[in-house]
């Protein structure tokens, strides 16, 4: 049996229980578990997106790319004055919260985000673009953003145990790389060199970023599920089966910490953050799962040690949302709701998952669509229903 990292980090937290009452029509548990040996999984095919591209633009058709134009917001200034800069020097970010995991935010955070944020945006809607539209130019974007980074070794630069907020923000920064480049890689007017550059470029980001010890928390919670994506995205575009199956060790060590009520233990320590946090760690987990399915792995039908999927931390999500003393056994203060108005960024995932899984109970939360970059930019685009 494989060891389960998630699992011994959340040794000692007790779990509740929820109604097994299936919430979500079409995500009832698989009677078979995920028990495919790990060599097993490969990358086949480097130029599969995010999504089929072909079948997404079929599915638009001509009047839904009218509605995209007029929608979407315009394509970025891609001329090398107006691209992102990378920052150069050594990355150091002060922590999101002054008190580390919860509570108020540094009012410095923002600024010191910047330009990785400007980066993201700016490459996974080009990205969209491309997906939407199949124009040369915004795939060349994609890789005119990154190459610029590559050029001065952006993201190489820190220590996990200088700045642990650095090693946050590179994982989040290669996740939307690697997310863009799936879309734009097979773009025939990128210059084979560029391409090259650029993969290059962020195999040795992730491959450093994994390589930084981790922390008590940080090596099983919603981090260890984006480092997951980081590398899956990455060892697709570069064909790199290792870094692939990285991602699906880190989906299966989620699956195996998930407790008996469908939570999970380490967001719960979150206090007003725990709804927040179980919410923001399904969204690489989804990541993670479309990706491997445009391989042909399906790790929707995975299980972990305890027989538990994915579909029960969605299922618990839900329903804490309508009650929220299934999260008062765990956290006592109100819980911060910011992350489910209607379209926020956060919800992305949802889009992913709903598409597969249809059911009412997530239209209060998608009646617009998400634009979140680390998720691969404009779920318009690649999953919500088109007006």
């Amino acid at each position: 049996m494989r060891p389960s990292r998630a699992l011994l980090c959340a040794l000692g937290v007790v779990a509740g229980a929820v109604s097994s009452v299936d919430l979500i029509p079409g995500a009832l548990n698989p009677a078979t578990a995920g028990d495919a040996r790990i060599e097993t999984f490969v990358v086949h095919d480097p130029n599969a997106s995010l999504v089929d591209l072909r079948a997404r633009r079929e599915e638009i058709g001509i009047a839904g790319v009218s509605r995209l134009r007029a929608t979407l917001s315009p394509a970025a200034d891609c001329s090398s004055a107006g691209r992102p800069p990378p920052p150069i020097g050594r990355v150091r970010l002060p922590h999101y919260y002054l008190n580390l995991q919860y509570g108020p935010v540094d009012p410095s955070y923002a600024d010191a985000e910047r330009p990785y944020a400007s980066m993201w945006t700016t490459a996974t809607r080009a990205a969209s673009r491309y997906a939407a539209f199949a124009e040369p130019a915004d795939a060349r974007c994609v890789f005119d953003v990154l190459e610029d980074w590559a050029k001065v070794d952006a993201l190489l630069d820190y220590s996990a145990k200088e700045s642990r907020q650095a090693w946050f923000v590179v994982e989040w920064a290669a996740s939307a790389a690697g997310l863009a480049l799936s879309v734009a890689r097979a773009e025939p007017s990128v210059p084979a060199e560029q391409r090259i550059r650029v993969l290059a470029w962020l195999t040795r980001v992730v491959r450093k970023q994994i390589s930084e010890p981790s922390g008590p928390i940080s090596c099983c919670n919603n981090h260890a599920h984006w480092r997951g994506l980081m590398a899956m995205a990455a060892g697709v575009v570069t064909r790199d089966d290792e870094l692939f199956r990285y991602g699906v060790m880190r989906f299966r060590d989620a699956l195996d910490g998930i407790a008996a009520d469908g939570s999970f233990p380490l967001e719960m320590d979150r206090h007003e953050r725990a709804l927040h946090y179980q919410n923001y760690a399904l969204l690489p987990l989804v990541g993670i799962a479309e990706l491997a399915s445009r391989q042909g792995y399906d790790l929707y039908k995975e299980h972990g040690r305890a027989s538990r999927s994915i579909h029960d931390a969605v299922r618990f999500l839900l329903a804490a949302l309508d009650d929220q003393s299934l999260v008062r056994r765990y956290a006592s203060e109100p819980q911060y709701l910011g992350t489910f108005r209607p379209g926020a960024g956060d919800l992305a995932w949802m889009e992913a998952y709903r598409r597969r899984f249809p059911s009412p109970r997530f239209e209060r939360f998608l009646t617009s669509a998400p634009f979140q970059p680390l998720l691969g930019g404009e779920t318009l685009v690649y999953w919500h229903p088109l007006p």
